[in-house]
């Protein structure tokens, strides 16, 4: 995977590439490719970027943008620019005025947003796509939800304060309760969780 931070403030894109590198760590995924520059690619997996207005990219629009997730980085001045033309095109907002916090939440969304269209292409059988997540309780949920973020089995039991067998335990049972039988099936509700219980 590959990410494209496109800025002309070279300070905030180092925090977001901070921010980055913050969510990757600990997991079992593999880190992305960081693509920074004023002028970076657009056809990235996932595009943080500011508007065309603000980076004055000459025949570049936002709604011609070929990624698969599109974060636009927007100043208070952009707000009308935003609600007129942005909101179609681009999966989130990050407003500058946004806190750390707020905004390592948003990157893990559209981070999420991307494995999610990835999962998909897996081709899930139909009767697999389809689940009841009220049938999980509240410690297979936590489990699922870490798994979907990256997480292995040894840092999920950390976090929990559980035995390394107990979360594979919620994982199995978890498994069994939304009708998957392999790992493509698990982690495609499992990014599905991630996604209602983030944003």
């Amino acid at each position: 995977m590959n990410i494209s931070i496109n800025t002309k403030d070279n300070f905030y894109a180092n925090v977001l590439l901070e921010l980055i590198k913050d969510i990757y760590h600990d997991t079992v995924c593999e880190s992305p490719q960081i693509i920074l520059g004023e002028q970076g690619r657009f056809d990235s997996d996932i595009v943080l970027s500011e508007s065309e207005q603000s980076l004055n990219f000459p025949g570049i629009r936002i709604c011609e943008v070929k990624t698969q997730v599109f974060v636009l980085l927007a100043k208070q001045s952009d707000r009308d620019y935003c609600a007129d033309t942005c909101n179609h095109a681009c999966n989130l907002i990050i407003w500058r005025d946004d806190d750390l916090a707020r905004a390592r939440e948003k990157i893990s969304r559209a981070i999420s947003l991307f494995h999610e269209v990835s999962a998909a292409e897996f081709r899930i059988p139909n009767a697999e796509m389809k689940a009841d997540y009220s049938a999980l309780n509240q410690r297979e949920i936590s489990v699922v939800k870490y798994f979907g973020q990256g997480l292995n089995t040894n840092s999920i039991a950390k976090k929990l304060f559980l035995n390394f067998k107990t979360v594979s335990h919620y994982k199995r049972s978890a498994m069994r309760k939304l009708g998957v039988s392999d790992e493509a099936g698990f982690y495609f509700h499992a990014l599905k969780i991630v996604g209602r219980h983030t944003l």
